[in-house]
């Protein structure tokens, strides 16, 4: 019988293209430049390397800048991510009317993502092994059960592509354990041909099938995103698609001369060889086949049991029942050069036929008492085929990037931060010079003498405005409107001394009513942030102005005895800073604390970690310097 189809122009096709992988396919060029013959003829000398996986002609701007250049990467990892960053106009596979528009929209800082590049398609042809997975023994022989393929792919994303394929198969099945199941098969028992009739016998089922499978598949790549590397030369991908198969099943049967077979020698054979050894060595095996070997011809002369011959309802063209299927597999592909890769797959398709290997009944059954014996039933399970493939696939298409499931999306992320460098940008901003807890950038005063407080600018305080800083005014708190000394020392002529004494006195000025400001503390913190250092010096400012007043200095106790250990240290810390820095006795402030609500909001947990500061009432009395609630528990970080 003349073949349908022959896997030769196949495979020839397969070695053409395997040897493309070498060619000049496979390689870019750099583009012409205008360099003199002198030039080049020393560029000669030296000549470089030819680039076996990089579309270079897409990564100039690698070759030419000085951190992370294209040789450097390359000694690391290959091969290497072409630029997303690029304006369409000068990257062409960001061309396009869309991908134009928004690639400048993102260049131009008008849209965070940049387009997606245009990519190219991919052919591929494959040859390996087709086995029907049946009610029959498959033969393993690749030059007999062997299968083709073509396929046609495009990707949609990184992860996901589509998948076209076509693939042939050539399949054969031969039995070495007799079977008893021909009553109800209409080939087999008289049915459809009178000259062949096994009832009653015992026989060794075979098959030869041919058939031609269409298919759609989803393919999901797994390999390319890659998080410590550039790139990957090796890609796992799995697929999943739907589509038709055409098949027809032939049978050995009849002998030469039209006659059938008797298996009487080889049912012997089976029942009288031991069965020992393995699955590819059992004597068992090897003992029948070699007898069906020498017995029968090769001719599969006829038609299996199938959809076309028993007059069913499934859909067919001719002799070639057609059946619906769905598909599931895995591969590896290799990337072995700019245009070329191989594939190494393995998939299985699942017909809900059980007629691929011309077989669907179990062993006939005696029954006794006179009955004789009654036809089999259906074999529990449909047939399945597999094919296990390696296929040569070529990339196509001008101005266009490789597929994107051999590029890692990762890449454009992970180059912006290598070239802002985080840390390096984060220790600019926050850099402050001076050391006044005032960034630079927000420093109005940038060279701040070290040690002055200043306001939230940065700017040193001046707390009587006379010209002459805190930090350097042996009286910041003067008296207003007499002339001052070099040291800031009020010049009072003794007619005003006893103005003076009123305004140290604080009489004409109501103490009782002056307000002070409250500062705030870190999550778990203690220490005084600079930006609180002014309102420390209001207080303080406030104290001389009255010398017979007392501050209520309040903290806030949360979270049980740590919270209160906490809020202690956070109260002493503002009044060690205030008679430190000030000169205020210690015995002018009045030290309480009360329990803090429930905090939820991140405002009402801020609210928890401030010290309040208040003019004491007429006969309010408390400790000045209260011992620590619990020593020894370590509550908070002074920094």
């Amino acid at each position: 019988m003349k073949h349908l189809f022959s896997a030769k122009p196949f495979v020839a096709l397969l070695l053409v293209c395997f040897s493309l992988s070498s060619s000049a396919i496979g390689f870019y060029s750099f583009p012409p430049d205008s360099a003199s013959k002198a030039e080049k003829a020393a560029k000669s000398s030296t000549k470089t390397p030819k680039d076996n996986q990089n579309q270079v002609q897409y990564l100039q701007k690698d070759l030419q800048q000085e951190d992370f250049n294209l040789n450097d990467r390359k000694a690391v990892n290959k091969p290497q991510m072409p630029h997303y960053d690029l304006p369409a106009d000068s990257a062409v596979y960001m061309g396009g009317r869309s991908r134009s528009k928004q690639q400048d929209a993102f260049i131009n800082h008008k849209y965070y993502y940049p387009a997606k590049p245009k990519n190219q398609w991919e052919i591929g042809l494959g040859v390996g092994s087709f086995l029907v997975s049946g009610d029959v023994t498959p033969v393993g022989n690749p030059l007999k059960s062997y299968g083709a393929t073509f396929t046609i792919r495009k990707s949609f994303g990184y992860v996901f592509s589509l998948r076209g394929q076509y693939v042939f198969g050539h399949a054969e099945g031969l039995d070495y354990k007799p079977k008893a199941n021909s009553l109800r098969n209409p080939v087999l028992n008289g049915g459809l041909f009178s000259n062949i009739n096994y009832t009653n016998q015992s026989i060794l089922p075979n098959y030869r099938m041919l058939s031609h499978e269409a298919s759609l598949e989803g393919v999901f790549t797994m390999g390319n995103l890659k998080f410590h590397r550039e790139r990957t030369l090796v890609n796992l991908y799995a697929f999943l698609g739907v589509g038709a198969q055409f098949y027809k099943t032939m049978t050995n049967v009849l002998d030469a001369n039209g006659n059938m077979y008797n298996y009487d020698e080889a049912n012997r054979l089976y029942s009288a060889t031991t069965n020992s050894g393995t699955f590819l060595s059992n004597p068992k095996k090897k003992a029948v086949y070699s007898e069906l070997k020498n017995m029968m011809d090769k001719t599969y002369e006829t038609q299996a049991e199938s959809h076309t011959n028993t007059n069913q309802t499934r859909s067919q063209i001719k002799s070639y029942a057609i059946n619906p299927l769905y598909n599931i597999g895995v591969g590896l592909g290799f990337h072995v050069s700019k245009r070329v890769t191989i594939n190494l797959e393995s998939r299985v398709s699942i017909t809900g036929d059980d007629l691929l290997d011309g077989q669907r009944f179990q062993d006939d059954q005696k029954v006794s008492g006179g009955a004789g014996i009654i036809g089999g039933a259906l074999t529990r399970n449909y047939d399945t085929y597999y094919f296990n493939a390696v296929t040569v696939n070529i990339h196509l298409g001008k101005k266009a990037l490789e597929p994107l499931w051999w590029l890692n999306p990762m890449d454009y992320t992970y180059k912006k931060l290598g070239e802002m460098d985080p840390d390096r940008i984060i220790a600019e901003l926050l850099q402050d010079d001076d050391e006044d807890g005032i960034i630079n950038k927000l420093d109005k005063e940038p060279a701040t003498k070290k040690g002055c407080p200043v306001d939230t600018h940065g700017v040193a305080l001046d707390s009587d405005k006379d010209g002459i800083i805190d930090c350097d005014d042996k009286e910041p708190f003067s008296p207003p409107g007499f002339p001052i000394d070099a040291n800031g020392v009020a010049k009072v002529p003794c007619c005003a001394e006893g103005m003076k004494g009123q305004e140290g006195t604080g009489k004409g000025f109501d103490c009782s009513k002056v307000e002070l400001p409250s500062i705030y503390f870190g999550d778990d913190k203690y220490n005084v942030s600079p930006e609180y250092f002014a309102h420390l010096h209001e207080v303080a400012d406030k104290l001389q102005m009255c010398p017979d007043a007392k501050i209520v200095v309040t903290g806030i106790n949360v979270n049980g005895k740590y919270g209160e250990q906490l809020s202690w240290s956070r109260v002493n810390k503002a009044i060690d800073y205030m008679t430190s820095k000030y000169g205020v006795s210690r015995d002018r402030f009045l030290v309480k604390f009360v329990t803090g609500e429930k905090a939820t909001t991140p405002q009402q947990k801020m609210e928890q970690r401030r010290v309040e500061f208040r003019v004491a009432q007429d006969g309010e009395t408390g400790p000045s310097n209260p011992p620590a609630p619990h020593p020894g528990l370590k509550a908070g970080k002074d920094f």
